[in-house]
Order: C-alpha cells, then sequence, then structure tokens
C-alpha cells in the first residue's frame, strides 16, 4: 500500500489525542479548577469566595468560612454556620468597633447591629436580659434630737446611681418620727421626707400630729414617685426632717426617728 501523506499522520495523531483528552475529562472531577470539590459527605466544599449574582437557596446545613455575597435572596431551610461576618450591602457602620451606622444590618459571633428589631409578645422571658431592674433599700436612724420651728435634717441616707441606670422608681420612702413635747402648750410634730435631686417627690402634704403639752406624738410622712434623667455615678441623698409649730422641744433620750426607702433602677 503506497505511504499516506504526512497530513494523513497529523489528523489521526491529533483524533487519538482529542480521545485520550475526553477520556481525561470524563475521569475528572466537574469541580476541577472551580475552587470547590466534594467533601466526602454529600456536600460540596467552596476553597474561595461564594459569589451569587441571584437568590441563594440551602435546604441543607452551610458552612461559610469565608464572605458570602447574594445579590438577590437568600433563604436557608437547615442551619447555616458563618465564620466571618454577615452583613446587608446597606450596612454603613462599623462591627468592629461597635459603630452601629444608620442603615443595614450585621453581624458575627460576638455582636449584631440591627435595625427596628420587632419581637412578638413574651418572646424573652426574665432569665434572658442582663438585669433591666435593679432592687436598693435605703435606712437610717437617729434618736435624741430637739425640734425646732424651723424644718432641720436628723435622718440621711445616701445611694449612688448604678452604671447602665439612668431612672428611680421609688416604691416608698417614709421618715416616721416620735418626739416629746416638753412646752406648756399643744404643739404639732411635722415630718417631711426630701430626695435631692428630686424634692418632696410624689404630693404636697407633709406629716403632721397635733400633740399635748408635755405628751408624745407620733408622726410620718410617705413619698413615692419616679426619677428621670439621672446620671450613672452621682448620688442621690434621702434626708429625713422634723419641726415643730410653735416651740421648740428639747432633745429627749426617747425621740426616735427612722428612715426607710425602696428603689427599683430602671435603664
Amino acid at each position: 500500500m503506497a505511504k499516506q501523506p504526512d497530513p494523513w499522520r497529523t489528523l489521526a495523531g491529533e483524533i487519538q489525542a482529542l480521545r485520550r483528552e475526553l477520556a481525561e475529562v470524563k475521569r475528572r472531577s466537574p469541580y476541577a479548577g472551580a475552587g470547590m470539590a466534594p467533601n466526602g459527605n454529600n456536600g460540596v466544599q467552596v476553597d474561595g469566595d461564594l459569589i451569587v449574582s441571584g437568590n441563594f437557596k440551602l435546604d441543607g446545613q452551610g458552612d461559610v468560612d469565608g464572605s458570602l455575597d447574594v445579590g438577590g435572596s437568600l433563604r436557608l431551610d437547615g442551619t447555616g454556620t458563618v465564620g466571618g461576618t454577615w452583613k446587608s450591602s446597606q450596612f454603613d457602620g462599623n462591627l468592629g468597633t461597635g459603630a452601629p451606622g444608620t442603615t443595614g444590618w450585621a453581624f458575627d459571633d460576638s455582636r449584631a447591629i440591627l435595625p427596628e428589631l420587632v419581637l412578638r409578645p413574651g418572646s424573652i422571658g426574665n432569665d434572658s436580659l442582663t438585669e433591666p431592674v435593679r432592687a436598693a433599700r435605703l435606712h437610717d436612724d437617729a434618736k435624741g434630737f430637739g425640734v425646732g420651728t424651723a424644718f432641720a435634717t436628723i435622718l440621711t441616707a445616701t445611694i449612688t446611681v448604678p452604671a447602665g441606670y439612668t431612672q428611680a422608681l421609688i416604691m416608698s420612702a417614709c421618715v416616721g418620727a416620735t418626739a416629746y413635747n416638753n412646752t406648756t402648750a399643744v404643739d404639732f410634730l411635722y415630718t417631711r421626707l426630701v430626695v435631692s435631686p428630686g424634692g418632696l417627690l410624689a404630693g404636697w402634704a407633709i406629716g403632721s400630729v397635733d400633740v399635748d403639752a408635755s405628751g408624745t406624738g407620733v408622726s410620718y410622712d410617705f413619698r413615692s414617685g419616679l426619677l428621670t434623667g439621672l446620671t450613672p455615678g452621682t448620688t442621690l441623698t434621702f434626708t429625713g426632717q422634723v419641726s415643730s409649730a410653735f416651740g421648740a422641744w428639747a432633745g429627749a433620750s426617747y425621740n426616735v426617728a427612722n428612715l426607710d426607702a425602696a428603689i427599683l433602677w430602671l435603664r
């Protein structure tokens, strides 16, 4: 048989090479060169960033160690685990420094910055909150004091506004005093409780009782109220004061007084 020309041999070689390449492609993973591969657990591992220009739906579990950019909607029917940060394209804050920005959302494993958060009633239990309310109480007592015609402070109790709180709901505050009228005329024993800042709190009347000459009287002043706009670290001062209407009463060992207050700190 006559020798075939060189072009024939070249064409045959190309066909053989093409067959080998097709066989190699058939054996090769369809993910080769794509930055992803099966993980051997019925899943796909993506080594780089996953960028989706349309919608992204995940029916199973997804683990993202890098970034995930989705131009459309993202739907998770299973569990999603993110090793980095998730944020919306409109987010203009700084998650690292805690700057909230003005729009968008972002979160990682240490903090979340969200727009308005709407929750169903009762969806957060008290155990999940970090001390939204803190209780406190105050007490002071005195004895042996005298009573004059001008209000004088005989009781003082102070408390510091705790960090993170700006309001004080004073559930109950009371000054009670027992004093002996050693004069020769009927007189009145007045008591009042003053909070600084805050003044007399709710109500205008003060404790008052008429006391006979050489008699003993007991007077109480009860208060409650809400103080707002407080600065953490500043001091609230509760003072109990007494006075008479007409004359000065000498000090006596059985003149006694108490001041008590119950407070709820609010954020």
